[in-house]
């Protein structure tokens, strides 16, 4: 991983243009391992936003009762209960099941990176000690 990243710094030190071109196919050679293995981000994606969906309902919903806050944690757990059973009928290993839910937030974040840092551009006219 160093190797490469020492390589893609190289590439786009020396040819700044490449670095869009190299971060379009990082992109898509990403978006072909979401497409690959959807049942598991399918999942994953279940996994997370069903807790941010409970948070934003019960911001929204003043008055809530506790038996619909315990149906819908029932229901969400049955839900992910019925979506891991279709995972291990579909030859789905827990422990690189667990590794890959846990990890889709990181490789969502790939689709961010790389990114260019400009440095902040200096208003010629305004130098210090001039």
């Amino acid at each position: 991983m160093i190797l490469w990243g020492a390589i893609y710094s190289a590439l786009v030190a020396f040819f700044p243009p490449i670095g869009i071109l190299l971060s379009l196919l990082f992109l898509m050679i990403n978006l072909g391992s979401v497409v690959k293995s959807w049942r598991i981000t399918l999942t994953s994606v279940y996994f997370y936003l069903v807790p941010l969906a409970s948070s934003l309902l019960q911001k929204l919903i003043k008055n809530e009762h506790h038996y619909l806050i315990f149906l819908f944690v029932f229901l969400s757990i049955l839900g992910l209960h019925f979506l891991l059973n279709w995972l291990y009928k579909h030859n789905s290993i827990s422990r690189s099941l667990t590794w890959r839910i846990v990890c889709v937030p990181y490789s969502l974040l790939l689709f961010l990176l790389p990114k260019r840092f400009h440095p902040f551009k200096r208003n010629k006219k305004m130098r210090v000690g001039q």
